[in-house]
């Protein structure tokens, strides 16, 4: 009696049919959604390509938004970003993804997601701090207190972290070739 019972209401409310998948909304990822702004780039190429953007951005105000694809307030927090990107087209903005830069975040000092990180030519790293969606105001005062036009003599210097870890990695390449050409492997 209760089998015929639920047949009887399955068949009288059949489940709708599957809804196609809209390719262009599927296709997008929240860290992929922003308008196209010139000063706003994801960092891909992990270590060389950061210090390539550093070089490239010269004295000019860096933020690095470390995030994680899967991290619930590094979702959250992404439109203040792209707004503040939108706002300041003399800051560079780079969205550095932590699953695929884990060595380079780590150089940085990031210990909790998202994090952002505050660089400026021969200044190196002037801050790094988190800021879920509740402090998204931290990120605006940032850029304003860091924003100001600098006097400066000498070349940008990059941040220490970020240049010991390049050398670390020059070393142990250099360090391989010897190898190889020390064991007859050209």
């Amino acid at each position: 009696m209760l089998a015929h019972s639920i047949f009887h209401l399955i068949s009288r409310h059949p489940a709708p049919p599957p809804r196609a998948a809209d390719p262009a909304v599927s296709a997008t990822k929240w860290w992929d959604s922003h308008p196209d702004l010139p000063n706003l780039r994801t960092i891909e190429g992990g270590l060389d390509a950061l210090l390539t953007e550093l070089k490239e951005a010269g004295d000019a105000l860096v933020i690095i938004d470390v995030y994680g694809t899967w991290c619930g307030a590094c979702k959250a927090v992404f439109p203040k970003f792209v707004q503040q990107a939108g706002a300041h087209p003399d800051v560079v903005f780079l969205k550095l993804p932590f699953d695929e830069n884990k060595a380079v975040a780590k150089a940085l000092g990031v210990k909790a997601l998202p994090a952002f990180i505050c660089l400026r030519g021969a200044d190196g790293k002037l801050e790094t701090f988190t800021a879920g969606p509740s402090k998204a105001g931290v990120l605006a005062a940032a850029i304003e207190r860091h924003n100001s036009p600098r006097c400066q003599l000498g070349g940008p210097a990059g941040s220490p972290e970020l240049n010991a870890l390049a050398s670390e990695r020059r070393t142990a390449a250099e360090a391989a070739l010897a190898g190889a050409a020390g064991a007859g492997v050209a």
